[in-house]
């Protein structure tokens, strides 16, 4: 089993997850690495697994399940010290799902494109 990512300069991206599921070994693991100091903390996981952990610049944070989610399930967010949600993992736009575009947004950048 592999997973590639498409290199990038974005100040937070995951730099690596697996979903392993066969008769003897469940898992799921993804881990994020945070460059943006506004990040104060990551939220991941479904809602009744949800994962919170503090952000450490240019430290992989990883999160762990002993069962197998999709990437969509997990429905990955970062946030400030307010709790103010400032990114969330998605693809770019609904419906297309060009591997590269698999990310992290800015809800800042999302609310500029709403209002256009």
């Amino acid at each position: 089993m592999s997973v590639y990512y498409y290199h990038n300069d974005d100040t937070i991206k995951t730099i690596g997850s697996v979903s392993l599921a066969n008769p003897r070994e469940k898992a799921t693991v993804i881990s994020v690495l945070v460059k943006d100091p506004d990040i104060s903390y990551i939220e991941i996981g479904p809602q009744e697994k949800r994962l919170r952990k503090g952000a450490t610049l240019d430290k992989p944070i990883t999160f762990s399940w002993d069962v197998p989610y999709q990437w969509n399930e997990l429905t990955p967010k970062a946030f400030n010290k307010n709790g103010e949600l400032i990114y969330e993992y998605r693809f770019a736009k609904a419906n297309v799902t060009k591997a590269e575009d698999l990310r992290w947004y800015s809800t800042k950048e999302k609310l500029k494109l709403d209002f256009k």
